[in-house]
């Protein structure tokens, strides 16, 4: 018998063209899928229609900031795991929107390779025990 070996899905939220593309590839070299979408209307409609694992999202981008579109998100998706990236140093919004929206971590635009894949991992690794404690309470 085969086990499926199931990749991590995770969406990227960004107004920028250029970032969106980077955030890609460095998911794809990694063997993760990834969903790109410009904004976080896209965001959410994707998400009614498509399970993710986590979600990646700027700070600012037009009509819907990552922390509205985050906190909106929790509502749709709940058991993804949220990125904020921010590429200004507005301390006060990024604590209010890991409050708000339960984000897992934030980063600093331009990030680092290595934060950024030992921050998908942790939300990763993360939602792996919350989902199998989840399931271990149902079957009691």
């Amino acid at each position: 018998m085969m086990t499926e070996v199931v990749r991590p899905k995770i969406l990227l939220v960004d107004d920028e063209k250029s970032i969106l593309d980077s955030l890609y590839r460095f998911c794809r070299q990694r063997k993760w899928d990834a969903i790109r979408v410009e904004d976080g209307a896209e965001g959410l409609e994707l998400l009614a229609n498509e399970e993710v694992d986590v979600i990646i999202s700027d700070m600012r981008m037009p009509k819907m900031d990552g922390a509205e579109f985050l906190r909106k998100s929790r509502a749709v998706a709940p058991n993804a795991m949220r990125i904020l990236l921010t590429g200004y140093a507005d301390m006060e919004a990024v604590i209010s929107a890991v409050n708000d929206a339960k984000i897992h971590s934030h980063l600093n635009k331009p990030w680092d390779d290595k934060v950024l894949e030992v921050a998908i991992n942790s939300a990763l690794d993360f939602k792996l025990k919350d989902d199998r404690r989840k399931k271990i309470m149902l079957e009691y």
